[in-house]
């Protein structure tokens, strides 16, 4: 019998190895084959370059899924769905469908608890969104690229898969968001410098040095980063796509020029960059470079060289957006916005002429405006003039009726002997009086009034209050009033939170809100409504 089914295996590895059709002829001889068989010969036409065989065998295998499985084949079903979603994006540029298997392997590893699975899923999200940011500007596509990252890292970390840590910290290195800062990745940071990895993780020592640039960089220390990143090429362990590790650490390089604001050394940088993306077939190597060149132009006052690259950026771009079927991101013609800018450019010097009329209309403008300026600061000066001839003549009014009150204070009786003790006797009496919230929150309280009560007239009481309180009437009893109303705030600070300002003021005695509110701030220093507030509180 096992003689039987290692037959049955033969032939169906040769069907599918000789040709996908015929493997799809024989797709019920897949039930001879285990998962554990599928995967492996699925993952050695992958490492071999064969991606299609591959795709066909990792699709088996991942249709193979069921609820029922081992943990061990979910695993190696949820490996096959993550590597499919990696063969999608980047061999064969389908968005859409890397999506879907990295999405699906990631709801399952979830669901059945297989972190490293998740974290791989996780990697290769975070590899599909920065993907998109070369074809599409939308803002949330960086955002999501770190998110993914930061999660594989995270997990990688916490199962203790250094191999992964290293690829999720490499990938967080290479946003452009976080260029120069790093700041949101300083715990990554500082989780790779205090780790200690063995040579057999790849990446490694690449890993170790670059985390020394970025804290140069985080430092200031742009020439040391420069030095570090650099050398970064000769630590790399990429055997398949080397050109793709040295590009990255001189486009980090040239940009640290770029801050110091050595242009020149960062256009010959890119340049490099330039002959590595062409000589290797890097699409979104050149793509970058010329944007940067284009920049570089730009920043230096070489306007054509920069539209040039500029339009050589724009062709490449509208290209790669013709290969990378990016789904949901709009499929946008590139090339077509640098037309507008020529356009633009051709039309220079009507710009000129529109300006220079915009300039005259303004020069013209500018003049009626200080014309008209001029002449209100005259108008001004006049009435300023006419005001303090106004003040001046108000002024020597008030002090002719302040020197007839004080002559009235000084002798209220006009002549008339008053008695020492009925003096003091009647100042008695007035202070019991104005002791008494009854006749000062009464709204008919007068110096009248208030004369009448004690006993004698008007002349009298003004003349002992002017001499005791050096107020008049009037003021006086709005102060009297201010206190007295204070003291029942702070007694009842509930109830008149529920009154309107206007039954305070009435309660109080004022017969105008306005009053009211004037006398309360002149007092207090607070208005009523926040003076109960804090009543409240306290």
């Amino acid at each position: 019998m096992n003689g039987i089914k290692h037959f049955k295996i033969i032939v169906v590895l040769i069907c599918i190895l000789s040709s996908p059709a015929m493997a799809a002829r024989v797709q019920d001889a897949f039930d001879v084959l285990s998962v554990a068989d599928l995967y492996e010969t699925g993952h050695r036409c992958f490492q071999s370059g064969d991606f299609q065989r591959a795709k066909t065998f990792l699709a088996a295998t991942a249709a193979r899924y069921d609820d029922d499985m081992t943990t061990e084949e979910k695993r190696v079903c949820v490996d096959c769905m993550v590597s499919l979603g990696y063969l999608e994006y980047f061999e064969y540029h389908r968005y859409d469908e890397s999506f879907s298997w990295l999405t699906q392997a990631a709801d399952i590893a979830r669901r059945e608890g297989l972190e490293g699975c998740l974290a791989r899923a996780y990697l290769n999200l975070g590899n599909l969104y920065q993907g998109s940011m070369l074809t599409s500007s939308e803002p949330q596509l960086s955002s999501l690229a770190l998110s993914f990252y930061s999660k594989a890292f995270d997990i990688a970390e916490r199962i203790g898969d250094q191999a992964l840590l290293v690829k999720s910290f490499l990938n967080l290195t290479s946003l452009d968001v976080l260029f120069p800062n790093f700041t949101p990745i300083n715990r990554e940071l500082a989780v790779v410098e205090h780790s200690e990895f063995p040579d057999t993780i790849i990446f490694s020592r690449y890993a170790k040095v670059l985390a020394k640039a970025v804290r140069a960089l985080q430092r200031h220390d742009y020439r040391q980063a420069q030095a570090l990143y650099e050398a970064l090429p000769q630590y790399s362990d990429d055997t398949i796509n080397p050109e793709y590790s040295k590009a990255g650490a001189l486009d980090m390089a040239a940009r640290i020029c770029m801050l110091e604001g050595n242009y020149n050394k960062a256009f010959s940088l890119y340049h490099d960059i330039l002959e590595i993306g062409r000589g290797y077939g890097l699409p979104e190597v050149e793509l970058e470079c010329l944007g940067k060149i284009s920049e570089i132009y730009r920043h230096q006052g070489e306007d054509g060289k920069a539209d040039d690259f500029r339009f050589m950026y724009l062709e490449k771009k509208d290209s790669l957006l013709r290969v990378h079927q990016t789904g949901t991101i709009p499929q946008l013609h590139y090339a077509s916005l640098f037309d507008d800018e020529i356009r633009l450019r051709t039309s220079t010097e009507s710009k000129l002429l529109t300006t220079r009329i915009v300039t005259v209309a303004v020069c013209v403008l500018l003049v009626v405006v200080i014309v008209l300026v001029y002449v209100l600061i005259r108008k001004n000066r006049l009435l300023t003039s006419k005001n303090d001839e106004l003040y001046r003549k108000n002024t020597e009014l008030l002090r002719v009726e302040d020197t007839i009150i004080n002559t009235e204070k000084v002798n209220p009786l006009k002549g008339a002997a008053i008695n020492a003790d009925h003096i003091d006797a009647l100042e008695s009496r007035i202070e019991n009086v104005l002791a008494s919230s009854d006749f000062i929150c009464s709204p008919d309280a007068s110096l009248k009034t208030l004369a009448e009560k004690v006993g004698s007239n008007t002349s009298y009481v003004s003349y002992i209050l002017n001499k005791k309180y050096s107020e008049n009437f009037s003021i006086l009893l709005g102060n009297l009033r201010i206190k007295e109303i204070c003291r029942r705030i702070e007694r009842e600070p509930q109830r008149y939170r529920q009154l309107t300002v206007e039954a305070i003021s009435a309660e109080a005695g004022f017969k105008s809100r306005s009053t009211f509110r004037t006398s309360f701030v002149r007092q207090t220093g607070l208005t009523p409504s926040d003076y109960i507030r804090r009543s409240c509180i306290h």
